[in-house]
């Protein structure tokens, strides 16, 4: 089987300057109408690079991953401002709306012939498609969605957001464990061990402030919660493959 850094290095490693300049021109079109969500896809985009030479792949190829995973959320420049940056939770008919901001950011990023925007635009697209779905996207596609949905679900955990409270990192991670910690993913158990490096610092923080009853979240303590989970699913009389991770509009 091949290795994500080696499948990553497959996918994206070639050099499409125009690719990326027609990403980076969509990005700043975001910074200047919709800040928050620029700066959420930079963050995500940086981990997701950050996240892929840990699994082994180029920096060319690494650097290719994050800005696509950036582009993201770009079709939230179609959402209205007032519903988008609301500070009330939004309704079911607005969560609607917000919702199709992947469907617009696919058919935005998909006016390039690029290539590097056409796997863009591909994960836009899908990245909150559900698991009953995911069967039917091409591995190009999957692999950088999966990746892009991963760093989508902690950075939207760990930062603000006006109509919630932000998680711990400990808690987010905890709860990536939980709700998503059982599926086959190759992804799965390295992200989590990823974040650990990633967030070390905010970890530490959040640990000094804890009872020391509290365990530290070691490698070794989450290995042991990702076999609890996944020892968990497989007796359930309800089997079946977890979603992969979302964090919502």
């Amino acid at each position: 089987m091949t290795s994500p850094g080696a499948e990553i290095d497959r996918i994206y490693g070639f050099k499409d300057r125009e690719g990326r300049a027609f990403l980076w021109d969509t990005l700043a079109q975001l910074r200047r109408e919709r800040r928050a969500t620029f700066r959420h896809c930079i963050r995500l985009g940086r981990l997701a690079r950050d996240f892929a030479r840990y699994l082994g792949a180029s920096e060319l190829a690494a650097k290719n991953l994050g800005l696509a995973a950036a582009c993201h959320d770009v079709g939230k420049l179609c959402i209205p401002f007032e519903i988008l940056d609301q500070t009330d939770k939004p309704t079911d008919e607005e969560r609607a709306i917000i919702s199709s901001h992947a469907r617009h950011g696919g058919t935005m990023l998909a006016a390039s012939s690029r290539p590097l925007a056409k796997l863009a635009a591909g994960i836009a697209e899908h990245h909150h498609v559900s698991s009953r779905d995911r069967g039917v996207l091409p591995g190009e596609i999957s692999l950088g969605r999966d990746i892009t949905s991963l760093c989508d679900f902690i950075d939207a955990s760990v930062s603000f957001r006006p109509y919630r409270k932000t998680d711990t990192v400990r808690f987010a991670l905890k709860n990536l464990v939980r709700i998503h910690g059982a599926g086959p993913s190759q992804l799965f158990e390295p992200f989590v061990l990823f974040c650990l490096g990633a967030f070390r610092k905010r970890l530490e923080t959040e640990q000094a402030m804890l009872p020391k009853s509290e365990k530290p979240l070691t490698p070794e303590y989450m290995k042991e919660r990702l076999a609890r989970e996944k020892a968990r699913v497989a007796a359930s009389p309800r089997r079946g493959t977890p979603s992969p991770p979302t964090q919502g509009p």
